[in-house]
């Protein structure tokens, strides 16, 4: 009983923390709510990294060891190495989002101490869904992530595209919701529970091919709502848009921590409920096609977009396709690898896009970026670096997960899939080619003022490091996963 309450401590810390910072943020002058908020939400934070050392103790953080997976409470929650590893990796973009946040909110004029709460429910409602065996519970942990992110996606109000991304997330995202829980409900009244364990038994008794109609339409609900979360074509609709009006921070977050979760969850699914080498090959091959349709729809939209915001969402379509298959394939050093990777170089680039500001703004537009060349050359190489890391051009560390994401299907004998995977990174590194002629090329005028922002520079000259380093030794990153 004492271990599986270890196994709970980051969650219930991470519950009291939040409690803790909202009676400290309403109980504070009004000229130290956020600080105080930010503070005790950072070091919380912080805190919870250590407790997942108490947490997992002396049987370590090797991801390919499932078999330490303590489950109790009827599956109502579980911790093996892997949810550990993945909470870690959500902590971290979180404390370097939030560190990125004030800076931003300061120069917006809105620092209101509720910023800091809706950041640690997220990541309380992330750590809830891929901790869990049971549907309903994992339904309550995405809910709590996703309405903490509808406040957030419309918290800063300085325009009218920010309260009409903030009302399309909230309607569609609701509308996934409204299917997931349809689907659960189905679940229920096919098998008499909701247990990841007793839907995997009934299929197993049923047999895959011979499913009844109800259990097969909760199964592509739940599916279809998870790749929402995703952002897989062709539910990929909404993300450009919700992500164009949010602000900088929060759109690391939706990018990263958002896709972490249903990752999760999906994998988790495909790994306990519906196996996919016991799957029909239709099945299989609907999500393959997915997958490298959602490398070449985010490819073709990044490639004629100038908005920052809207080329990072079409970015990060691209590289769900590619982590979708990862999660296919079950490998989990592969989907490990490509995550850290991915969160670092998203992470780096947000970080980036708030060390200026253009003309008082902060950079929106892809033009943007030629006024930084002249304020500061080697920054503005920098950006141009990350973005050629973040569509994975060697050699840069993304190329080698990409690179390990087409290994696999060629080993697995998917040899077209992996040609047009080929064919979809070579389309999404054309637009790299666009940034240097946008950056080098572009006419500057010379009388528009640029703002540095220090605080923002020096994280992005940390995350390049680590970038770099990832680069250098891409063997040794490769071993440790």
């Amino acid at each position: 009983m004492l271990e599986n309450f270890t196994a709970l401590l980051p969650e219930v810390f991470l519950a009291g923390v939040t409690l803790f910072a909202l009676v400290v943020g309403v109980f504070s002058k009004p000229e130290n709510q956020f600080k105080n908020a930010q503070v005790i939400s950072i070091s919380g934070l912080i805190s919870v990294l250590a407790l997942f050392y108490v947490s997992v103790g002396s049987k370590g953080l090797n991801p390919t060891v499932p078999t330490s997976a303590e489950i109790f409470a009827n599956g109502m929650f579980f911790s093996y190495n892997f949810t550990v590893i993945m909470k870690i990796l959500i902590t971290i973009c979180a404390i370097v989002l939030l560190l990125l946040a004030r800076p931003f909110l300061e120069t917006k004029q809105h620092l209101k101490f509720e910023y800091n709460i809706l950041f640690l429910t997220a990541v309380l409602g992330a750590f809830v869904a891929v901790s869990t065996l049971n549907l309903i519970v994992m339904f309550i942990g995405l809910e709590l992530l996703s309405f903490s992110l509808y406040v957030l996606v419309g918290f800063v109000r300085d325009s009218k595209i920010t309260v009409k991304s903030a009302n399309k997330y909230f309607i569609v995202g609701s509308i996934a919701s409204s299917l997931m829980l349809y689907g659960i409900s189905l679940v229920y009244v096919t098998t008499g529970g909701v247990s990841y364990e007793s839907l995997a038994l009934f299929i197993e008794k049923a047999g895959i091919f011979n499913l009844p109609f109800e259990m097969f339409l909760a199964l592509i609900l739940i599916l279809m709502a998870l790749l929402f979360k995703i952002a897989i074509v062709p539910l990929h609709f909404y993300i450009s848009d919700v992500l164009v009006g949010s602000n900088r921070p929060v759109l690391g977050f939706i990018s990263t921590v958002s896709k972490i979760v249903g990752l999760m969850v999906l994998f988790q699914i495909l790994v306990i409920i519906l196996p996919v080498h016991a799957a029909p090959i239709d099945y299989y091959t609907l999500m393959l096609t997915l997958a490298i349709i959602s490398v070449f729809v985010g490819s073709a939209y990044a490639l004629r977009e100038n908005n920052i915001n809207r080329f990072l969402a079409y970015s990060s379509i691209n590289n769900a396709g590619f982590m979708l298959i990862t999660v296919m394939v079950t490998d989990f050093g592969s989907l490990l690898f490509y995550l850290v990777n991915y969160c670092l170089v998203t992470l780096a680039l947000v970080s980036f896009l708030l060390s200026f500001k253009v003309r008082g703004e902060y950079i929106k537009t892809i033009q943007d970026l030629a006024f930084i060349t002249k304020k500061n050359h080697k920054f503005a190489l920098l950006g141009v670096f990350l973005i050629f890391a973040l569509s994975g051009i060697p050699p840069f560390v993304m190329f080698y997960a990409k690179l390990l994401v087409i290994q696999n299907l060629v080993a697995m004998g998917f040899i077209t899939a992996a040609v047009l995977l080929v064919i979809g990174s070579v389309i999404s590194a054309a637009y790299c080619l666009r940034l240097i002629k946008y950056i080098y090329l572009a006419d500057k005028d010379a009388d528009v003022s640029i703002q540095k922002i220090p605080f923002a520079k020096l994280i992005t000259y940390l995350l390049f490091i680590l970038i770099l380093v990832f680069s250098l030794l891409p063997d040794t990153v490769l071993y440790i996963f």
